[in-house]
């Protein structure tokens, strides 16, 4: 998923109706500017998200174009359902919820077509100083992503959501609705596999 490609619902630029520009706001403020018609104000919140939303469903789906699909029906959803959010600082972790929900949806309609077991794109990436750091990093990138392709979802969206985002262990427990313990568990094992899969120690 490119984050350069933004998803815009108004067509115009995000300007404020107000004295604060709309990126200085708070994602509650402009969810409430967004339910009173202000459309730049929900621009605003996709400039914003995208590109962590991208980079989790990249790694989760493991496609560019699954991704990309995920990533527009998160914004569509969340759009369309813009007065059902309780605008109480959370909006993190709604906006995680959406996007898992959106990914197992995919993932499902997927597996019709065997499509799952392509290996993970490679996240945007910084570029090295230097060519040799450049392969170095993108190697090491791909045993990662190889890895995670290999490994039960349960685990990988726990890995994902805890590595590609600030999230807590709290907000993942919210986000994936399962215990705190399971949430530490999951990670637990899961880096474990990790490190087995890339010592060639798992089957």
């Amino acid at each position: 998923m490119n984050s350069d490609n933004i998803i815009q619902f108004s067509g115009k630029g995000a300007e404020s109706p107000g004295k604060r520009p709309l990126e200085d706001l708070e994602d509650d403020e402009l969810i409430l500017m967004a339910r009173g018609g202000v459309e730049e104000a929900f621009d605003t919140l996709v400039r914003r998200h995208q590109a962590v939303v991208s980079r989790v469903a990249s790694r989760v789906l493991g496609q560019n174009l699954l991704a990309d699909d995920a990533v527009q029906n998160t914004f569509l959803a969340i759009y369309s359902h813009v007065h059902d959010y309780q605008p109480r600082g959370r909006f993190r972790q709604f906006i995680f919820q959406i996007v898992v929900n959106q990914c197992r949806l995919i993932m499902r309609s997927a597996r019709k077509d065997k499509s799952l077991r392509e290996r993970l794109s490679a996240v945007p990436r910084i570029k090295p100083r230097t060519p040799d750091e450049d392969v170095l990093e993108r190697e090491k990138r791909k045993e990662v992503d190889r890895a995670l392709s290999r490994l039960d979802y349960r685990f990988r969206i726990v890995l994902v959501l805890r590595f590609t985002t600030d999230l807590s262990y709290a907000e993942i427990a919210k986000v994936l609705k399962i215990p705190i313990g399971t949430v530490k568990s999951r990670l637990s094992n899961g880096i474990v596999k990790m490190r087995k899969i890339t010592e060639g120690k798992s089957p």
